[in-house]
């Protein structure tokens, strides 16, 4: 599932960007996808901070998205 978020954080399209106090947030869209015995995709929001002093983003909430 990490694994699967973080493809959605590289792949996914950028919606919307903010600064904050905290550092740098960004929304973005994106397709789940799970490994079964059948593939399945779901389409997911993320929301993503690079917080301030740091490099890497760090995932906040995810949620279904629109289909």
């Amino acid at each position: 599932m990490i694994k699967a978020l973080r493809d959605v954080a590289e792949h996914g399209e950028i919606v919307s960007s903010t600064e904050s106090v905290h550092g740098q947030k960004y929304v973005v869209d994106g397709w789940l996808s799970v490994h079964t015995q059948e593939k399945r995709q779901w389409s997911i929001r993320t929301v993503w901070i690079i917080d301030l002093g740091e490099e890497a983003p760090r995932l906040v909430t995810a949620y279904p998205g629109k289909e």
